[in-house]
């Protein structure tokens, strides 16, 4: 047994029918693309959120040869606009115009992290992610996209406030 239901990371918990294992390779590369993406996210000056930082963790990290399962990943991200009545203005502005339903007020004002989360899985069921910080959980983990090392990136205010 894994672990007990108190060991969830929300977000990163186990689906009920799990795909193939991915191989060390195709989890390098996934975690390549992943990064590139997040780039490219981070210089769009269209999105409200800016990834603040990406750590894999989880299997991927064990050192021993095999299948690391799948790649697990948490990522921090951050509002690009520090005033929180203007910033919900935004988002909701940004919701409308995706031209998705939402069947839910709560899905409109989560829109731009779920968004992010499906840009960054780009509909790869080896991707797991969470934005828990893993930090409480392990010290297992490895820094693998930073924003304040991304020349490319639109920085986030100073004062802005994390997104959970």
């Amino acid at each position: 047994m894994r672990g007990s239901k108190d060991d969830v990371i929300y977000g990163v918990s186990a689906p009920i029918a799990r795909p193939e294992p991915v191989g060390r390779v195709a989890a390098r590369r996934h975690l390549v693309q992943v990064v590139d993406r997040a780039r490219l996210y981070n210089a769009d000056p269209g999105r409200l959120l800016t990834i603040a930082e990406i750590k894999v963790f989880g299997s991927y990290l064990d050192p021993a040869p095999g299948y690391p399962g799948d790649l697990d990943l948490a990522v921090s991200a951050v509002q690009r606009d520090s005033d929180r009545d203007l910033y919900v203005r935004k988002v909701l502005a940004y919701a409308r115009a995706s031209g998705r339903r939402f069947g839910a007020f709560h899905e409109l004002l989560y829109w731009p992290a779920r968004e992010l989360q499906m840009v960054l899985k780009n509909r790869s069921p080896a991707i797991r992610i969470t934005d828990e910080d893993i930090s409480k959980f392990t010290d297992r983990f490895e820094i693998i996209y930073a924003v304040s090392e991304d020349p490319d990136a639109i920085p986030p205010p100073p004062n802005a406030a994390a997104r959970r």
